[in-house]
Protein backbone atom coordinates (compact mmCIF):
# COMPACT_ATOMS: atom_id res chain seq x y z
CA UNK A 1 0.00 0.00 0.00
CA UNK A 2 3.27 2.35 0.66
CA UNK A 3 4.30 2.06 -3.04
CA UNK A 4 0.67 2.85 -4.41
CA UNK A 5 0.63 5.88 -1.98
CA UNK A 6 4.04 6.76 -3.24
CA UNK A 7 3.38 6.28 -7.47
CA UNK A 8 -0.22 8.58 -5.83
CA UNK A 9 1.82 11.59 -4.62
CA UNK A 10 4.61 11.01 -7.93
CA UNK A 11 1.89 11.14 -10.10
CA UNK A 12 -0.14 14.51 -8.29
CA UNK A 13 3.69 16.45 -8.03
CA UNK A 14 3.70 15.58 -12.21
CA UNK A 15 0.62 17.08 -12.82
CA UNK A 16 1.64 20.03 -11.03
CA UNK A 17 4.49 20.50 -12.83
CA UNK A 18 2.47 20.06 -16.17
CA UNK A 19 0.58 22.92 -14.65
CA UNK A 20 3.34 25.14 -14.19
CA UNK A 21 5.30 24.10 -18.09
CA UNK A 22 2.24 24.66 -19.56
CA UNK A 23 1.61 27.81 -18.29
CA UNK A 24 5.17 29.04 -19.16
CA UNK A 25 4.65 28.01 -22.52
CA UNK A 26 1.80 29.49 -22.44
CA UNK A 27 3.47 32.86 -21.57
CA UNK A 28 6.22 32.13 -24.10
CA UNK A 29 3.73 32.13 -26.59
CA UNK A 30 2.07 35.16 -26.16
CA UNK A 31 5.39 36.89 -26.00
CA UNK A 32 6.54 35.39 -29.90
CA UNK A 33 8.85 33.18 -28.10
CA UNK A 34 6.84 29.99 -29.69
CA UNK A 35 4.98 29.84 -32.45
CA UNK A 36 1.44 29.12 -32.04
CA UNK A 37 2.13 25.48 -34.12
CA UNK A 38 4.50 24.36 -31.83
CA UNK A 39 2.61 25.76 -28.58
CA UNK A 40 -0.47 23.20 -29.81
CA UNK A 41 1.75 20.87 -30.41
CA UNK A 42 3.77 20.73 -27.27
CA UNK A 43 0.02 21.76 -25.20
CA UNK A 44 -1.40 18.62 -26.56
CA UNK A 45 1.78 16.19 -25.49
CA UNK A 46 1.86 17.71 -21.86
CA UNK A 47 -1.79 17.24 -21.77
CA UNK A 48 -2.35 13.62 -22.76
CA UNK A 49 0.56 12.80 -20.35
CA UNK A 50 -0.83 14.67 -17.65
CA UNK A 51 -4.69 13.21 -18.15
CA UNK A 52 -2.68 9.88 -18.20
CA UNK A 53 -1.20 10.46 -15.12
CA UNK A 54 -4.48 11.88 -13.22
CA UNK A 55 -5.96 8.46 -14.38
CA UNK A 56 -3.14 6.43 -13.18
CA UNK A 57 -3.59 8.67 -9.34
CA UNK A 58 -7.25 7.73 -9.58
CA UNK A 59 -6.65 4.02 -10.42
CA UNK A 60 -4.41 3.42 -7.14
CA UNK A 61 -6.15 5.48 -4.86
CA UNK A 62 -8.92 3.14 -5.92
CA UNK A 63 -6.82 0.45 -5.27
CA UNK A 64 -5.75 1.67 -1.85
CA UNK A 65 -9.69 2.25 -0.71
CA UNK A 66 -10.46 -1.77 -1.64
CA UNK A 67 -7.33 -2.72 0.26
CA UNK A 68 -8.16 -0.72 3.12
CA UNK A 69 -12.04 -2.26 2.70
CA UNK A 70 -10.84 -5.82 3.13
CA UNK A 71 -8.52 -4.84 5.33
CA UNK A 72 -11.41 -3.66 7.52
CA UNK A 73 -13.57 -6.50 6.53
CA UNK A 74 -11.12 -9.01 7.69
CA UNK A 75 -10.42 -7.07 11.18
CA UNK A 76 -14.48 -7.65 11.73
CA UNK A 77 -14.28 -11.10 10.46
CA UNK A 78 -11.41 -12.15 12.34
CA UNK A 79 -13.01 -10.01 15.83
CA UNK A 80 -16.56 -12.04 14.98
CA UNK A 81 -14.36 -15.36 15.11
CA UNK A 82 -12.42 -14.72 18.29
CA UNK A 83 -15.42 -13.35 20.10
CA UNK A 84 -17.09 -16.64 19.68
Amino acid sequence: MAKSMQEIVKSNKRVIEFDLIIKRLYEDNVLGKVSDERFAILTRGYEAEQKELKKSANEFQFQMQEAETKGENTFIIDTAVINR
